[in-house]
């Protein structure tokens, strides 16, 4: 019986190399919330608020501090889904927005880890949410704001290397 299925199984694997040949594959669309970074020398378009993965650079008028992962937002077209992390919990959201520059985003639903750094980033992210009603698109940066005061928040986008 051995020897029957070794062939079986080298005709399988090789159908299934055949299967994978490069000559019928397609160039790997980038992940929609990953903008390619502009050639050398090539002027940078301004993000766009939404489809752009936001790095959290400040919260609450402090820098953003290291944590086990690295603190973004992303707002999705499809749905108004936001989803964002803290650097130690994901957190998902909506959004709605209104004209001119306003946002509001409905509570935010988050996994329960814990975390020996992130947690505190975390948690004024999530207030960041709860507060903003206005953002601020401008010199490459967005701006999450309440009353267009001061900023609550400020990110800018990461592009791919």
């Amino acid at each position: 019986m051995t020897t029957l299925l070794r062939p079986l199984a080298a005709a399988a694997l090789l159908a299934g190399l055949a299967a994978c040949s490069s000559a019928d594959k397609q160039p790997v669309p980038l992940p929609p919330h990953v903008a390619e970074r502009p050639a050398a020398g090539e002027a940078a378009d301004q993000p766009t608020l939404t489809e752009t993965y936001w790095k959290a650079i400040e919260l609450m008028g402090k820098p953003v501090p290291e944590g086990n992962r690295e603190a973004y937002i992303i707002l999705k077209k499809d749905g108004n889904r936001v989803a964002a992390s803290g650097g130690c919990n994901g957190m998902g959201s909506s959004y709605e927005l209104k004209a001119p520059d306003r946002i509001r985003f409905t509570p935010a639903i988050s996994t329960m880890m814990a975390c020996v750094k992130g947690m505190d980033t975390d948690r004024m992210l999530g207030e960041v949410l709860e507060r903003t009603d206005s953002y601020t698109l401008a010199n490459g940066r967005l701006q999450l704001n309440r009353a267009r005061m001061a900023p609550l928040a400020v990110f800018e986008p990461v592009y791919l290397r």
